[in-house]
């Protein structure tokens, strides 16, 4: 009888880990995808601003006026764009 319910126990534990190991594997993967994708946004949004400078000759007052590209990265932070410089980045 004792023996049924350790391997209960045991099975319960182990669909437990289990459970827990996926979500956290889960949140990881979610995480990199995100900074992929950030960095992708990044580089449309330069390429984007030196194509505004060599036609227009001039620098974008805002990411707006430039670019299709979200203004917001993947993880919800505005992309901080320097109208001066024509820098464009975002906080980790």
């Amino acid at each position: 009888m004792w023996t049924k319910q350790w391997q209960m126990a045991l099975y319960a534990v182990l669909i437990t880990v289990s459970m827990v190991l996926s979500v956290a594997i889960y949140a990881k993967r979610d995480t990199v995808q995100k900074m992929r994708l950030r960095h992708i946004e990044l580089m449309t949004h330069r390429q984007n601003i030196e194509l505004f400078l060599l036609t227009r000759k001039h620098l974008p007052q805002n990411l707006a006026e430039v670019s299709t590209a979200p203004t917001t990265d993947p993880f919800g932070r505005p992309y901080s764009y320097d109208a001066k410089t024509g820098a464009v980045s975002s906080k980790d």
